[in-house]
């Protein structure tokens, strides 16, 4: 795995995706979201019920509480989500990590490093990686009306890296090494190889092409 600074000269845009500015593929990915969403909290529901998450035996208090930690603690995996991409980038000595908001939307990337297939695949994957293993624990440990707290987490874990495995589809369809340029709003493909410049916002024209 490798990260540099300097892309070679015989590199060039092969694809350019911005989600902020290509409404329809954002628009796509939150159906895909949703429709995950839906099939893990039903599918779950027929295993463990989850009427247990609005269980009140234990009285109106521990009621409430449930859903003020479901509620912080979705607050604190947004933030999250993007401190583990920033630190994985660090972990591989990307030499400028940032980190900023979009909105409500935090984000973590880097203008100047540039990330090979291997660097950026465990750039991309390990907020979900590391969350599934965490909340995983919790689910298999928690009592029944604690469970669905974390698994919920969980179903926004899942649901939240959609765009990072969209991402990271279509750069597995591009022959060749790359080198992946994320700056946390929009993500840059360049490859030395001979692959036609493709383009997920179509107010971009990749590598100046006609």
């Amino acid at each position: 795995m490798k990260v540099t600074q300097i892309l070679p000269d015989d590199y060039r845009e092969v694809l350019y995706l911005d989600m902020n500015r290509d409404t329809k593929t954002r628009g796509r990915l939150a159906l895909v979201s949703f429709g995950v969403m839906v099939l893990m909290t039903v599918g779950m529901s027929l295993l463990r019920p989850i009427r247990a998450l609005f269980d009140m035996d234990g009285g109106l208090m521990l009621y409430i509480l449930r859903f003020v930690v479901l509620i912080a603690s979705y607050m604190g995996y947004v933030v999250l989500h993007e401190r583990v991409h920033g630190a994985a980038m660090k972990m591989l000595k990307a030499d400028r990590v940032r980190f900023g908001w979009t909105g409500m939307y935090p984000w973590a990337g880097s203008e100047i490093d540039h990330f090979d297939r291997g660097a950026y695949t465990l750039v991309a994957l390990s907020p979900l990686a590391v969350f599934l293993l965490l909340l995983g624990i919790l689910c298999l440990i928690l009592p029944p009306d604690w469970f669905w707290v974390a698994y919920l987490l969980q179903v926004i874990n899942i649901c939240g890296s959609v765009r990072d495995l969209y991402v990271l589809l279509r750069i597995s369809r591009i022959r060749g090494p790359v080198l992946v340029r994320e700056t946390g709003m929009n993500t840059t493909v360049y490859s030395g190889s001979r692959e036609r410049p493709d383009s997920g916002d179509k107010g971009r024209n990749p590598a100046g092409m006609p």
